[in-house]
């Protein structure tokens, strides 16, 4: 069992430790659609990029033949986009003009959940086999719909659930679900009008992002001034117990988490300018990465599965898309 463990904080943003940029041999420059902040982005194991914009577009990108294309445009930002592990021939986003919208990635029709909720939708989640989509929102509502048809399959309001971020459990059929309430909840999709199936509080500051992998769940949490901004790592399997791991090293807003390597590593990204690598097994700081770019202001990292170019991917409030490769150098960009 590993013990809870603090890392050091780095400091302040301003005063980055040293070390060489991460670039790769020939960056690829991908081009720009965005027209703001990129807010959050899903890649795939075939070096294609989805990503969600403040200005509501929807882009995929293909990182390996540097081209882009809007799948869509949302009436209002959009918040979060998600897809199926297993079936990922289309992305779904959410958006603060109340929708859920599915985007296919080659061929086919787009669906859209009009009304979703009654205020912005924050987070979106798909089941690994595509079946399902779960959505949640600041009406304190979590929602599962049936994918084949765009219906509400079933839907459940806890006060003060203030939805901030989802993910699904890999082969499960449940999901986990951040709140600004301080907590984490994991959800049966089958069951979902019944209570939480497990709950997971202690927090200080809220969890903005999370990830799962085997039994383990991993969360990245609010912070301003070198208070917060730490990465979570919980056993799925232990609700209510202490976290396995608290990583502490951010100096602002955690705003992105990511596991690497299986489970044994993962990515966490901030607003203060840095994406932070850590060895879940030692519950250590293993690489400060510098991708780059004026201060860049991260908004989510997300990991691909399988042997692709592209490993991993990280987006930031000035638009910039960082796409790294397997030893965590930029391989292509948009800035």
């Amino acid at each position: 069992t590993r013990r809870s463990e603090d890392v050091t904080s780095m400091g302040p943003a301003c005063s980055k430790p040293p070390g060489d940029i991460a670039t790769a041999a020939g960056v690829a420059q991908l081009p720009k659609i965005h027209g703001g902040a990129v807010l959050d982005a899903w890649c795939g194991g075939d070096n294609s990029v989805v990503t969600a914009g403040a200005d509501g577009r929807v882009v995929l990108y293909d990182a390996a033949a540097g081209t882009a294309k809007t799948l869509g445009v949302h009436a209002a930002a959009a918040n979060g986009v998600a897809a199926a592990r297993d079936r990922a021939g289309a992305v779904y986003t959410c958006s603060r003009d109340l929708s859920v919208r599915r985007w296919p990635l080659a061929r086919g029709p787009t669906q859209v959940i009009e009304a979703a909720h009654e205020l912005a939708v924050t987070a979106v989640t798909v089941a690994d086999d595509g079946a399902t989509v779960a959505s949640g929102s600041r009406d304190y509502r979590v929602k599962t719909w049936d994918a084949a048809t765009g219906e509400n399959a079933a839907a459940v309001r806890v006060p003060r659930n203030v939805v901030t971020c989802m993910c699904w459990r890999p082969t499960t059929q449940t999901f986990a679900q951040g709140s600004e309430d301080l907590r984490l909840r994991v959800w049966d999709a089958r069951d979902l009008r019944q209570a939480a199936a497990q709950t997971f509080a202690g927090y200080e500051f809220f969890p903005l992002a999370v990830a799962s992998a085997g039994p383990h769940l991993i969360t990245a949490s609010k912070g301003f001034g070198g208070e917060g901004g730490e990465v979570t790592l919980w056993d799925a399997r232990r609700p209510g117990s202490e976290p396995l791991a608290v990583l502490r090293g951010h100096a602002q807003d955690a705003t992105g988490v990511a596991f690497l390597r299986g489970g044994a590593g993962a990515a966490s990204a901030s607003k203060d300018g840095r994406v932070k690598l850590w060895d879940l097994e030692a519950g250590t700081l293993s690489r400060d990465v510098d991708a780059g770019g004026e201060s860049p202001m991260y908004t989510s990292v997300c990991a691909a599965p399988g042997a692709a170019t592209v490993a991993a991917v990280a987006t930031t409030f000035q638009g910039d898309v960082f796409c790294f490769d397997r030893e965590f150098r930029v391989a292509a960009a948009v800035g």
